[in-house]
């Protein structure tokens, strides 16, 4: 399933999932750490209805059908609506699920984190960022569909294989810099596979391949087969690294003031 919609209205909330017929990968079976955080946000959203104004025209909370029928997405019974609240849908739609409260709809996290990554992991980006700008400008009805086209035939596998490898090595990257800042890992200690399979749910066998990635990139030095090292430079690479690029810019403001060509920073 793939999710194109999503409202916040005084009362309640509404997700719209369709089903995807793309080829899916093996990994991710399920959404990132960093995407369950962004699901988080969303579902988080339906907390402020109370504070959500009543639209000015009647039912604003319609929008967000008229947006999916106008962008070529009609909601047949193939799509699964979940509901929250007492917020409207229209006549013949069946809901696949009703929350009575904004607690209630929380538990959603625990069933919708086995959604595929690739492609809700943009998607959440996406409706994640619009929430936040939407939470600071106003409190008007909220209205969300996906703006890209849900893939719903057999897309290359290549393609596909790439994009996961570029978002695993992202998250990576991500899980890292905050066990630094928790804590967990500290400069020059090794960061084994397995540990990262235990903080991102993946593979062992894909964590592998992003690492390699990372690796090849200069952002992780591989310390053996199994585990990485993170390098932090020390105050002493960072002073070396400044007093050079000092000097370096002193020898090209002299050789310009001298009608010299600069040389070359290479």
């Amino acid at each position: 399933m793939v999710l194109v919609g999503f409202a916040v209205g005084p009362e309640g909330s509404c997700l719209v999932l369709v089903p995807s017929r793309a080829s899916r990968l093996r990994y991710p079976a399920s959404l990132t750490t960093n995407s369950k955080r962004r699901l988080r946000t969303v579902l988080a959203a339906d907390l402020l209805r109370s504070v959500v104004r009543e639209p000015n025209r009647t039912d604003d909370r319609l929008d967000l059908w008229s947006s999916l029928e106008s962008s070529g997405r009609s909601i047949t019974q193939e799509a699964t609506v979940v509901v929250s609240g007492g917020f409207a849908v229209p006549a013949g739609l069946r809901t696949a699920a009703h929350f009575a409260d904004s607690w209630a709809w929380q538990k959603l996290v625990g069933a919708l984190d086995l959604l595929p990554e690739v492609p809700n992991g943009e998607t959440l980006i996406d409706v994640e960022w619009r929430i936040r700008r939407w939470y600071h400008s106003g409190r008007s009805p909220f209205s969300w569909t996906v703006d890209r086209d849900v893939p719903t035939t057999m897309g290359s596998i290549a393609q596909e294989a790439q994009g996961a490898e570029n978002i695993l090595a992202e998250d990576i990257l991500s899980a890292i810099r905050q066990g630094l800042v928790d804590g967990l890992f500290s400069g020059e200690s090794e960061i084994s596979l397995s540990t990262l399979n235990r903080l991102l749910g993946a593979p062992v066998r894909d964590i592998r391949t992003a690492v390699r990635a990372l690796t090849e990139d200069g952002l992780v030095t591989a310390a053996r087969s199994d585990s990485v090292v993170v390098r932090i430079p020390s105050l002493d690479d960072v002073s070396e690294t400044y007093m050079a690029r000092r000097a370096l810019g002193a020898i090209v403001v002299e050789q310009q003031a001298d009608g010299a060509p600069a040389p070359d920073p290479g």
